[in-house]
This record gives C-alpha cells, sequence and structure tokens, in this order.
C-alpha cells in the first residue's frame, strides 16, 4: 500500500512539472509574439567605387526586419523613417539621387526586406577624396514595429580615384615591444578594385609558414583599411585586426605619401599577448 501511495504521489508531481513547463513555454511565446518586430539595416556600410562616366547606375542596400514577434513576416507594411545625417559629406545631385524622396523604407507585407535604392552619378564623384552619405534610421511608422537600437546607420562611400599601388616594396617594420625587422622587397598584388594582398604579416619572412601569409586591404584615396575576418596568415586560429593610423581621417589603419609609399599599423595577438606593427612598404 506504501509503495502504492508513494507511486501515486510521483506521477502526480510529474504530472504537475510538465504542466509547469508546458505553461512556461506558453507563456514565453506569448511573449514572443507580442514583442515588436525590430528592424534595421543589414549593413552599416558599403563603398561605391567608379573611375569613369558610366552615367547614373543603380544601387541598391538591404533593410531588414531582424527580430521580434515569432518570426514570421508582418501581415501589413513596415514603413520606416530615415533622414540624411548632417555629417553627410556627399550631395544629393551631385554624387549621388534618391530614387524615392519621400523619406521613407518600406518592408512590404509578408517579405523579411527591403532594398533602398539610390541612383550613384559616376561621372561626378570626386577624383581625389572619399565623400560620405549617411543615412539614419529614425523611427517605425507603426505599431507594431521599432528600429533597432544597433542597426540604425548606413554609411555609403563614394570613391572616385583609383589607386595604383600595385608594385614591389621593401618592406620593414616595427613592433610595439621594441622589435626592428626587414622583410625585403616583396610584391603588392592588386586583387580587386583598390584591393590589394601583401606578401607577408608582421616579422615571419615570405613562404616560411606557407607560400602565402599576407593580408588584405583597401586603398581609398590614400587611406588605407585592413579587411575584416582576416586570420593570422591563414595558419592560426587567433584573429588579428587593424589599428587606427595616427591622424588618418576616418580610422583608417594606414596612409599613402606623395612618393607612393606607405606605412600600415595592425595588431597580432600571439601567446595572450598584443604585438602592435607599424610596417613601412617603401616603393622601388
Amino acid at each position: 500500500m506504501k509503495n502504492f501511495k508513494l507511486l501515486t504521489l510521483l506521477f502526480v508531481s510529474a504530472l504537475f512539472s510538465v504542466s509547469c513547463i508546458v505553461d512556461d513555454e506558453d507563456e514565453t511565446l506569448d511573449a514572443m509574439a507580442n514583442t515588436p518586430y525590430v528592424v534595421g539595416f543589414k549593413t552599416s556600410s558599403f563603398t561605391e567605387s567608379y573611375f569613369e562616366d558610366l552615367g547614373p547606375v543603380e544601387s541598391y542596400y538591404p533593410v531588414n526586419l531582424i527580430g521580434g514577434m515569432d518570426g514570421t513576416p508582418s501581415s501589413s507594411n513596415i514603413v520606416i523613417n530615415y533622414s540624411v545625417d548632417p555629417a553627410s559629406s556627399a550631395t544629393e545631385g551631385v554624387e549621388f539621387d534618391f530614387m524615392d524622396n519621400s523619406g521613407t523604407m518600406t518592408i512590404p507585407a509578408g517579405q523579411r526586406f527591403d532594398e533602398f535604392g539610390i541612383y550613384i552619378n559616376t561621372g561626378n564623384l570626386n577624383p581625389t577624396e572619399p565623400t560620405r552619405l549617411i543615412l539614419n534610421l529614425e523611427g517605425v511608422a507603426s505599431n507594431n514595429a521599432t528600429v533597432s537600437a544597433f542597426n540604425t546607420t548606413l554609411t555609403i562611400t563614394f570613391v572616385g580615384c583609383q589607386s595604383n599601388l600595385a608594385g614591389n616594396y621593401l618592406v620593414t617594420g616595427t613592433r610595439s615591444d621594441g622589435a626592428s625587422f626587414s622583410m625585403g622587397v616583396e610584391p603588392l598584388e592588386e586583387v580587386g578594385v583598390n584591393t590589394f594582398h601583401t606578401l607577408t604579416t608582421g616579422h615571419w619572412a615570405a613562404g616560411s609558414l606557407q607560400p602565402d601569409h599576407g593580408f588584405s586591404f583597401v586603398d581609398v584615396c590614400g587611406e588605407l583599411s585592413i579587411l575584416p575576418d582576416q586570420y593570422l596568415m591563414n595558419a592560426y586560429s587567433n584573429t588579428w585586426g587593424g589599428v587606427q593610423y595616427p591622424g588618418a581621417s576616418s580610422g583608417a589603419h594606414g596612409v599613402v605619401d606623395e612618393n607612393g609609399n606607405f606605412n600600415i599599423i595592425y595588431s597580432i595577438v600571439l601567446s595572450g599577448t598584443n604585438y602592435i606593427y607599424n610596417m613601412t612598404y617603401t616603393l622601388q
């Protein structure tokens, strides 16, 4: 009899526990279903490079449904208000024209994103320095949506100055612990529009780890920016990143001088220590 009572108690307790779990899950799902949709730009920056007059070119930038509700698209249009940031250096009617001057972007009902479009006036880009259009999402004209706290700004950089950095360079460098070294002469390869790839990284000689353990960077009118998501020499798992070059106007990692030489600064984390490398490339 005691065993029967004990089994009965355990069975009732199990039912109660399952009921609580189900109730908790229902409450969580209900809470998710009642949260507002969250919208924002998919990517915070784009670079548009043109070096000849191709006339107006259409270009589109995604604004996404990035969260909220239960994961399903909205059953009605989500209309998002935006403004041009006063810090923008690009001018409407010069570098670009809006396709729609309403000041709004719309994610259509049943969809998870929309593409905001402009015309790039390729013949009017500044040939000596980049200019930027900065857009800010201001709010949503809907009760069921809100703007993300982290995806509110889009910067479109217009580049009309073509880089000619490809060539052979004498590479020397210093490190934050006082070490200095010379890498000899190495080629700098152009791998895309204003995009270049080195042969080496840090103080490792060419071919010492693998045939190519360089890194890629972009030249925007003489300011150099290391591309993100690169791994140290493509051989080690620890990532490395650029350190802002002193005096650069846009947080660049390096600058090109009037003779075509350049410095580029980056960090490499090895065995828990963050080493800062300042590398000098002298055109040969």
